[in-house]
């Protein structure tokens, strides 16, 4: 079958809504990677899903979050740049055949993957996808 790379942000908001999705993708055959943050490592590797935990210091205690959603987005945004720069060639490595991610931001559209790989978004709590179609770097 084939093999996802779920991006997701470590939040249970975020996180939790997903596992059945990713449950699911591993019923069917499709092996998963599923990047987050490691109080979630457990759950992720109940789905039978293979975890894998971002080196990003801003993602290891999201306890610190501002309640500022100005500051929110450029948090994120930040981040997204700090994940690519740590990860990116991990996720190659894994050639994944198709991306999901979370609701919150674009890491397909800012790798530069965004119309070469199908991306899919996972919305918290909702099972609707939709595919960037193409191919990947």
């Amino acid at each position: 079958m084939a093999k996802a790379l779920f991006l997701g942000l470590p939040l249970h908001g975020h996180t939790n809504p997903s596992l059945p999705l990713v449950r699911a993708l591993v019923e069917r055959g499709d092996e998963v990677v599923y990047f987050s943050g490691d109080t979630f490592a457990d759950g992720i590797l109940k789905t039978g899903a293979r975890y894998r935990g971002y080196q990003v210091p801003f993602l290891a205690n999201l306890r610190q979050l501002s309640e500022r959603t100005d500051e929110m987005a450029w948090l994120l945004t930040r981040t997204t740049g700090e994940v690519l720069g740590r990860h990116l060639d991990a996720f190659r490595v894994e050639s994944a055949d198709y991306i999901i991610r979370g609701a919150s931001g674009s890491p397909c559209r800012r790798s530069g993957t965004s119309g070469r790989r199908p991306c899919s978004v996972a919305g918290s709590g909702a099972s609707t996808a939709s595919r960037v179609p193409g191919s990947w770097v």
